[in-house]
């Protein structure tokens, strides 16, 4: 699997209509349209001719997914990106540890002091300014 591109992503957001969005169901029709909004144009996503009630309810089952996915991707991609920026200042971390014994004692340690009140904020201004 490869990573999403989330700058990408985040265009096609900017260029899309208004979230949220909510499904609307009309009889054989199954659109997808802006929440509480009066210009709520409604895009069919799916639509069947007398295919019974099970193509119905797996068509408003894929509909509702495309919905769901949709209003939730802004939060999904802050979330990415504080996750990747938490492991890229775990690697930084991780290289400044030595495998060190005192005694019976057995470890990892980092032996440096990163100046600043907030960890994050400490470690990132360490990675701004390239400290290995």
């Amino acid at each position: 699997m490869t990573a999403p591109d989330l700058d990408a992503l985040d265009a096609l957001l900017a260029s899309a209509d208004a979230l949220p969005w909510e499904v609307q169901k009309d009889g054989w029709t199954i659109r997808v349209e802006q929440k509480d909004t009066e210009q709520a144009r409604g895009w069919r996503v799916a639509m069947t001719h007398n295919s019974g009630p099970n193509r119905v309810e797996r068509e408003v089952a894929n509909a509702e997914l495309i919905v769901a996915a949709v209003n939730a991707l802004p939060a999904l991609i802050a979330r990415l990106r504080a996750a990747e920026a938490d492991a890229e200042r775990y690697r930084w971390l991780r290289g400044k540890m030595t495998h060190e014994s005192c005694g019976p004692n057995v470890g990892w340690t980092i032996s440096e002091l990163i100046p600043g009140d907030d960890p994050d904020a400490a470690i990132d201004a360490a990675l701004d300014r390239g400290e290995p």
